[in-house]
């Protein structure tokens, strides 16, 4: 009965940390993000968010590595995302004018356009997401994410570094 009892009270435990409902939302939406996006735009989620990130660096020039980094991609997951969307003619590389060895990624005109689209689709279904809230409570839920973001940086930079010195 005891075994029974731990069970019980370890789960409600779990169930109210927030990052375990914060998974538990993510992976609920990305589902339904990723469904969306393969069967009306022909786009992998990650495409998707990659594709989104060169459009947010408009005309300054884009390295993969920067992407990568800007993403929060490992590189070899960019460099493969970015030749997806170079074959599918939705992203180019091109030279870099301050060295040759390396490239930037611009967005097509085709890609500008799908971006638009699927954005209109993401903002819409973030509208969706958010409807039972006040104008003021979406503020205050971005505000209070933006924060836990930043600490959850601080916290990795610092086991990093705490494993650094191991």
């Amino acid at each position: 009965m005891s075994d029974e009892y731990s069970a019980d009270r370890e789960e409600t435990v779990l169930k109210s940390l927030f990052s375990f409902q914060v998974r538990r939302f993510n992976v609920l939406y990305t589902r339904a993000s990723t469904l969306i996006y393969n069967s009306d735009f022909d786009l992998k989620l990650n495409e998707w968010r990659v594709l989104a990130a060169i459009m947010t660096y408009g005309n300054a020039a884009l390295s993969l590595g920067r992407l990568a980094q800007e993403a929060g991609l490992d590189y070899g997951l960019a460099s493969r995302l970015v030749g997806s969307l170079v074959q599918k003619k939705l992203v180019i590389r091109r030279p870099c004018a301050d060295d040759a060895r390396s490239r930037v990624l611009k967005v097509t005109s085709k890609g500008r356009r799908l971006a638009s689209e699927v954005l209109d689709v993401a903002c819409a279904r973030n509208k969706n997401l958010t409807q039972d809230l006040s104008d003021e409570e979406v503020q205050m839920l971005n505000k209070v994410m933006n924060s836990l973001i930043q600490r959850a940086e601080i916290m990795l930079f610092d086991e990093l570094e705490k494993r650094c010195k191991d």
